[in-house]
């Protein structure tokens, strides 16, 4: 069981951090995301 684990960690982080278009991918997800919700969720958590 440790061993599967151990292997499937370094396996998806390998991946991740191999692809810099990947990593750009995720942030850039966040990125549009937030900038979306970002005028109607601005004021929503001021309040």
């Amino acid at each position: 069981m440790t061993k599967n684990n151990k292997t499937s960690k370094p396996s998806y982080e390998k991946p991740s951090f191999s692809d810099p278009k990947h990593e750009q991918s995720s942030l850039d997800k966040p990125s549009f995301t937030f900038n979306d919700p970002a005028s109607p969720s601005k004021p929503r958590p001021k309040q």
